[in-house]
């Protein structure tokens, strides 16, 4: 039995009478969008990929990143300096810290005690500020 190699031209002719392949469809890492045929399926794997205590914590890191600005804004406040745009920056902060505190009570997210006191306390000083 021998084994005969093909000759290179017999196997370039061979392979030129194939049809051509398919190029491979390029997507990029960062355009992901373009995996999904809708919206709405891009949003659920979205939403499966982050486990819950990773959500938790990324709220709970947004809730600290606002508190700490609005303790900073107040400080500069009662420096003097520039107090309404100051001021137009606090009513800013406070609305997203609502807005936050709503999507924290939405999605049943439990705030260990010093921070609920925090919030709380906070909460308060705005609801004070909203009755004068």
């Amino acid at each position: 039995m021998e084994n005969k190699r093909e000759s290179t031209i017999d196997v370039l002719r061979r392979l030129s009478k194939q049809p051509p392949r398919e190029p491979p469809k390029k997507y990029s890492a960062y355009d992901i969008n373009k995996l999904f045929d809708d919206e709405e399926s891009f949003q659920q794997v979205e939403e499966k990929k982050q486990p819950a205590a990773s959500i938790r914590v990324m709220e709970l890191q947004k809730l600290e990143q606002i508190i700490a600005r609005m303790q900073e804004l107040e400080r500069r406040m009662q420096k003097g300096d520039n107090y309404f745009n100051l001021y137009y920056e606090m009513q800013k902060l406070n609305s997203s810290f609502l807005n936050l505190l709503k999507d924290i009570e939405n999605k049943k997210i439990i705030l260990d005690e010093p921070m609920q006191r925090k919030v709380s306390r906070i909460k308060e000083n705005l609801n004070k500020r909203a009755m004068k």
